[in-house]
């Protein structure tokens, strides 16, 4: 007897529509879903919301693609986001608000994401052969990429890592302890270290003796970079004194510090660019202006605080300056002797100016209203002193208060292309004072530009402005 039912149909089920995409547009396609709609926003890579047991969660949207499927995962190995110089891992997580300083968590957390990543091959190949440059947050997620990546000690070139002893245990292993890591990476060029408490700079260049790039953000240093001979760009920060102390030193108290000369002297031909910057209870000699003169070759310098010898070395500094960008503590150095200073010959070539008021929160220095007055007057004098002095700047940015009535001196610039005025930490000078939450902060950034509009009316090009206002935290 046969059976009237029909044969099964045991097929393979039909393939999703979207995994018949050729593999080069679902490529673009994910690439433009997994990344933030602002360009360069890659602290804001896109998150999914969902609940679990009643509690709100948020996963990272490139975790959420990479579990679809195989070839997503594939597929997501090789999106661009990735191998973006300013990429962390740590920004796949999302922790929670109300605990932000719990670093040690947060790190452990990074660890355990990067170890998990990398168990995928096709990744940890991926980003070896492609990625060159790395921005880290830990020691840990150093420790882990190194581990996991194979390719790593072979094509790293660029490491910027975020060192944790700066947050108060100088004890736990540091910069020092990062750099003898990267003894075994034989192609690195450039690396950078933050929030560091100390560093040897003897170690690196045992370690690191190909370096042209270096960056150190750190409270103390010892030793010297004398070692190097190939350096092209070195950005030293210098944040605190010698001794760490629970009696905190007065602002207007600089205090006496030796330092022996540690800037390298075997690089005074290639080094091109330097910053060195100090916190300000860190003495003058950290800046060794007897070594700085030999550096005949210098393009771009950032210097700060300013002091007054300072200013007279660079008045007869031999070097011919296309970058300059001084901070500036106003109390600590007379408008006189900043004014003098913009005369130098080494400045007379300057094409892109930065000008920073030193980081400290102006209410500390200027909460009285005479004060207020004081800051007016002085960056009214300083914004007047560098357009008049230094007529072929073509780029400009300055971190200090706005000022309405001083808008008009930026029509002597006649080669400007970008104005950057950041003011979002001080007060607006010329249209009255805002306060917290105060809705007349828009109405002054508003003014400003209108201001600045009208200087420069009638000019053919005008130069692209960027003016951020006051934030509610002033």
């Amino acid at each position: 007897m046969t059976s009237s039912n029909p044969p099964l149909n045991i097929g393979s089920p039909l393939r999703p529509s979207i995994l018949t995409i050729p593999k080069e547009i679902l490529h673009d396609i994910l690439d433009l879903v997994t990344v933030h709609p602002h360009p360069g926003a890659l602290d804001e890579i896109p998150f999914v919301e969902y609940q679990l047991n009643g509690e709100e969660r948020k996963l990272s949207q490139i975790l959420v693609l990479r579990s679809v499927c195989r070839d997503f995962r594939a597929i997501t190995a090789e999106l661009d986001f990735w191998y973006h110089y300013d990429f962390v891992f740590a920004r796949l997580l999302s922790f929670p608000e109300e605990d932000p300083l719990n670093v040690s968590w947060r790190q452990s957390q990074e660890e355990e994401l990067i170890e998990v990543l990398l168990i995928d091959t096709n990744l940890a190949n991926s980003l070896g052969r492609r990625k060159t440059e790395w921005t880290l947050e830990s020691l840990r997620a150093l420790s882990a990429v190194m581990e996991g990546v194979p390719l790593f000690k072979q094509n790293a070139r660029a490491i910027h890592v975020w060192i944790d002893d700066g947050l108060g245990w100088c004890d736990t292993p540091g910069a020092e302890y990062a750099i003898n890591m990267l003894a075994v990476c034989c192609n690195i060029t450039t690396f950078s270290t933050h929030l560091t408490c100390n560093i040897n700079l003897n170690a690196i260049a045992p370690s690191l003796p190909f370096l042209e790039n270096l960056s150190v953000s750190t409270d103390y240093f010892e030793g010297s970079l004398q070692e190097f001979n190939g350096l092209q760009a070195l950005h030293m920060e210098c944040l605190d004194e010698i001794y760490w102390s629970e009696d905190r030193y007065e602002d207007d108290v600089e205090l006496p510090r030796e330092f022996r000369p540690w800037l390298p002297l075997k690089s005074t031909e290639t080094l091109t660019k330097l910053n060195l910057n100090c916190g300000r209870h860190v003495g003058i000699s950290f800046f060794d202006l007897p070594s700085l003169d030999k550096f005949v070759n210098l393009k771009s310098l950032g210097l700060g605080p300013l002091d007054p010898d300072i200013c007279d070395f660079l008045l007869g500094a031999q070097f011919q300056l296309d970058v300059f960008e001084p901070s500036i503590i106003p109390y600590r150095l007379h408008i006189d002797k900043f004014i003098s200073m913009l005369q130098a010959p080494c400045l007379r070539t300057v094409t892109e100016f930065g000008l920073s008021n030193f980081h400290h929160g102006w209410r500390e220095s200027y909460g009285t209203r005479n004060k207020q007055r004081t800051l007016e007057r002085y960056y009214s004098l300083a914004l007047d002193g560098f357009t008049s002095l230094l007529p072929s700047l073509e780029q400009v940015r300055l971190d200090v208060p706005l000022h309405v009535e001083c808008c008009a001196y930026f029509a002597r610039l006649t080669k400007l292309k970008s104005l950057n005025w950041d003011g979002s930490s001080y007060p607006v000078f010329g249209c009255g004072m805002t306060s917290v939450g105060d809705p007349k902060v828009e109405k002054d950034k508003v003014e400003v530009e209108k201001a600045l509009e009208r200087a420069f009316e009638g000019v053919m090009e005008k130069p692209v402005l960027h003016i951020t206002p006051p934030s509610d935290e002033i």
